[in-house]
């Protein structure tokens, strides 16, 4: 599987507050756009997508089960986390969840999921959000809501209600199609076509993200912006991390032994590393190495920390691969590499914006989150 991802602050935001996840192992791809002021919108983005990758990982239900009930636990995570704190946010969460040929799309927000295909795109949620209702009902054309001055005022996040309704359903994927999942601040600066022309004429899926979210900020960059792609045919090759020569010789040793010994492919399933993808650092199943032009990893967790973030000491090791003992340990390893300024800091009294109530929103009787964007 192809896949590539890349999320940037914007060229206005002081903070990112979108969140994504690709877990090509179990099928799992999302997107989440955070809201609420300062830093809870980073807060509820992360608790989310956190909640998503656990419910699918945990439960055996049908893909739609399973993604309803994932939306569920995502929902009640921001919630509680909201009425802990006494703030006020919410999320954004636009997910695929893939097996075989056929995809299952859950949606809450204005994040969006596109089908790209040779002859053109087609975006498959419809957005929660105040104008695109008007839109919908024909009170609005598709014109004037992209002017709109309410235009990023959502009538349905995570978080933000007691009750939560979900888009969930399913659809066969095409061969040769690709899929894109983004926030808006990608899609309200980069048009339908140019996500089409991008996406399928870019072969490589994080080359094709780069490219999408480098055109957003050329455009000013208003907000955060976050590409997923994906493409279910094959990634092209990716040069594994050097190893130091006497390293890859005990490696090699202890390869040979291990497969004779245990089985070459139990040891490999249970080996994890942490290594670059794309400028940014991935946890890896396998170990770092080709045997006969085979590739002994895979690709498992592309994480949103960049390897020039890391500390210094950690960043030449990361192009060689440092090894952890599971998932678990891989994310605890991330925590102590990541640069100082990137940990997590005491936030300081919070200063949201004002709740909006939109007058709109009365007079057709719509039901609005009320979230500072």
């Amino acid at each position: 599987m192809n896949v590539g991802a890349c999320t940037d602050k914007g060229k206005v935001r002081d903070l990112n507050e979108d969140a994504f996840v690709a877990r090509p192992d179990v099928g799992l791809f999302a997107v989440a756009d955070g809201m609420g002021g300062y830093a809870a919108g980073e807060v509820a983005s992360r608790l989310a997508i956190e909640a998503l990758v656990h419910v699918v990982e945990q439960a055996h239900a049908a893909p739609e089960a399973r993604l309803r009930e994932a939306f569920e636990a995502a929902h009640r995570a921001v919630r509680d986390e909201a009425q802990r704190n006494g703030a006020s946010m919410g999320t954004t969460l636009t997910a695929v969840l893939m097996q075989g040929h056929q995809i299952t799309v859950g949606h809450v927000g204005d994040s969006r999921a596109y089908l790209v295909q040779a002859d053109g795109v087609t975006q498959l949620t419809d957005d929660h959000s105040l104008v695109a209702q008007l839109v919908r009902e024909g009170y609005l054309t598709e014109e004037q809501a992209a002017r709109h001055p309410q235009k990023n005022i959502l009538t349905q996040a995570l978080g933000s209600t007691e009750a939560l309704s979900v888009d969930v359903f399913s659809l066969p994927l095409p061969p040769d199609a690709a899929l894109l999942l983004c926030s808006d601040g990608l899609s309200n600066m980069v048009t339908s076509a140019e996500i089409a022309k991008i996406v399928h004429h870019t072969v490589d899926a994080q080359h094709a993200a780069q490219r999408l979210v480098d055109l957003a900020n050329r455009r000013g960059g208003p907000d955060n912006i976050t590409a997923l792609v994906i493409k279910p045919s094959a990634a092209p090759a990716r040069r594994s991390p050097p190893l130091r020569a006497p390293f890859l010789a005990l490696l090699v040793i202890s390869l040979l032994l291990g497969a004779a010994a245990l089985g070459g492919q139990w040891y490999l399933e249970r080996s994890f590393y942490l290594g670059e993808w794309g400028g940014r650092v991935a946890i890896y199943r396998g170990v770092p190495l080709k045997i006969g032009g085979v590739s002994l990893s895979y690709l498992e967790v592309i994480t949103t920390l960049r390897v020039q973030d890391v500390l210094p000491a950690y960043q030449q090791r990361i192009q060689e691969g440092i090894f952890v003992k599971d998932l678990s340990d891989a994310f605890q390893r991330l925590k102590v590499i990541a640069a100082p300024q990137l940990k997590p800091k005491p936030k300081p009294p919070a200063q949201q914006k004002p709740p909006v109530t939109p007058k709109e929103a009365e007079g057709h009787g719509l039901p609005v989150s009320t979230l500072a964007r």
